[in-house]
């Protein structure tokens, strides 16, 4: 585990940071289906959470429609989809998602946030439809916000989510 701030967060958590020997292994269906998922989705709770967000877990009204509720310090509640893997296109039935989070939390803002990535990708600002739309948007598209090789953070990915909620100017 080689970022600093995911390897305390596991820690105090007590999940495990590495893999154990044992007699048995994890099936391929397990580790991509549900393992890379949980992985990632703990990993960006705790970057974001040294980033100053309280995290709130979703109603049973919209389970896993998105997988968390990230919560400013100026109450901005944003609705976070966590990636292990990919970004971009991947966000399906987001018209669905947020039309449910909007009628059932009172959630205007999104963001899918892909946990690996490199400084050569970009964040994009997108409309309800997933268009390009700045200023006027309404989801966030983090193409990751751990470098792959060294686990360091992506402070340029991180910048844009601070800025759109008022956490910096």
């Amino acid at each position: 585990m080689r970022n600093a701030v995911i390897q305390k967060h596991f820690i105090r958590n007590e999940f495990a940071t590495r893999w154990l020997d044992q007699p048995w292994v994890m099936t391929p269906a397990a580790y991509q289906n549900i393992y890379k998922g949980a992985l990632g989705e703990e990993a960006i709770k705790a970057l974001l959470i040294a980033y100053d967000f309280t995290i709130e877990e979703l109603p049973n009204t919209v389970f896993e429609r998105f997988d968390f509720i990230a919560v400013n310090k100026q109450n901005l509640r944003i609705a976070i989809d966590a990636k292990h893997w990919a970004i971009g296109n991947e966000a399906h039935h987001h018209e669905q998602k947020i039309k449910l989070m909007k009628a059932h939390c009172n959630i205007h803002h999104f963001a899918y946030i892909n946990l690996i990535g490199s400084e050569n990708s970009t964040v994009e600002f997108v409309d309800d439809f997933l268009k390009p739309s700045k200023p006027n948007f309404s989801t966030l598209i983090v193409p990751g916000v751990i470098y792959a090789r060294s686990g360091a953070t992506l402070e340029a990915h991180i910048a844009p989510l601070q800025t759109w909620t008022g956490a910096t100017q």
